[in-house]
């Protein structure tokens, strides 16, 4: 079938380009993950302060620790914790 000269799309017709994945050029890359990671970073630290100032049943970061070691069947400690909240320790990545 073709399409007849001048026609417009259907303005009900559903628009696909979104769907189409853009690569990251070679410069953002590097600043998007910097960007993930202090993201990351902020909102573990964040979950473990609000942990330890929950008004009932307050957690320290040795029961949460302990908590994640149980759910994720491997061990986490609480220095792992510690390191993965600390915007110092920008070469200790969350697995």
């Amino acid at each position: 079938m073709s399409k007849r000269k001048g026609s417009q799309p259907d303005p009900r017709q559903g628009e696909f380009g979104f769907f189409i994945a853009q690569p990251a050029n070679a410069t953002t890359a590097p600043a998007l993950a910097e960007d993930f990671d202090r993201a990351m970073r902020d909102a573990v630290a964040t979950t473990l302060d609000d942990a330890a100032r929950r008004p009932t049943a307050p957690l320290r970061r040795e029961a949460v620790a302990e908590a994640m070691s149980n759910l994720l069947g491997r061990r986490v400690s609480k220095t792992q914790l510690d390191q993965w909240a600390a915007p110092s320790q920008d070469d200790r990545r969350i697995p």
